[in-house]
């Protein structure tokens, strides 16, 4: 079957993935199970690109394609 195993909707340069076996096809940091929206969520209610980095343990980078990724969906 030639269907795709992962869809990356900002392009690969982003580490935002689309994965249908994976966390339901929902977007998610690539590499972890961490979902966008989560990211997302927690910098809308106010925390800190670097928090949310720390807390996540994932880069700023990732943080920050997660907002976009967002931002430009709305």
């Amino acid at each position: 079957n030639n269907l795709p195993l992962k869809f990356y909707p900002l392009g690969k340069e982003k580490k935002i993935v689309a994965n249908p076996s994976h966390q339901f096809g929902l977007p998610t940091i690539e590499g972890t199970n961490i979902l966008a929206e989560a990211i997302y969520s927690l910098f809308k209610a106010g925390d800190s690109k670097d928090k949310i980095s720390f807390l996540y343990e994932i880069s700023n980078q990732e943080v920050d394609d997660a907002i976009f990724y967002f931002n430009s969906a709305a």
